[in-house]
């Protein structure tokens, strides 16, 4: 489970960086 949540809170990232890329 603990890994699961791991991976999710890495694809979070890299969508929030992506999003913040996109708004420049």
């Amino acid at each position: 489970v603990a890994l699961y949540l791991d991976f999710v809170n890495l694809f979070v990232s890299l969508l929030n960086i992506l999003r913040s890329f996109n708004s420049r």
